[in-house]
């Protein structure tokens, strides 16, 4: 990305978390945002994070118990916003590495298939 073009993007994308997450939503951008930028973590490994953050989320759902009865009321969605929180953060993990995949993809030079 340009000069200008990468920090209005982190921005960007750090209100929108904020705008869909609330504070932790905030917090979590900017870690992924400075983390990205300090540490150049490569895309794949944030797509890898994404999935684990996924695939933890209907553990989190169990671990806070399942409705006992046959109808889900009202309290359900309540009582249960780690699962929500993780499904969040796996989305935006999954933003942001495609973000980082589209402006890293004009830099990096594609390897040809020899003829």
């Amino acid at each position: 990305m340009s000069r200008w073009k990468w920090p209005a993007a982190a921005l960007a994308f750090i209100a929108l978390t904020y705008l869909f997450g609330g504070l932790y939503g905030l917090i979590f951008g900017a870690i992924l945002v400075v983390a990205s930028a300090l540490g150049r973590i490569p895309p794949r490994r944030l797509w890898s994070l994404a999935i684990v953050l996924m695939g933890l989320a209907p553990f989190a759902l169990m671990a806070q118990g399942l409705p006992s009865g046959p109808v889900v009321g009202p309290a359900f969605g309540t009582e249960h916003l780690l699962s929500h929180v993780l499904v969040g953060m796996s989305l935006g993990t999954a933003a942001w590495a495609g973000l980082l995949e589209l402006a890293r993809g004009k830099r990096e030079a594609r390897p040809q298939p020899p003829a």
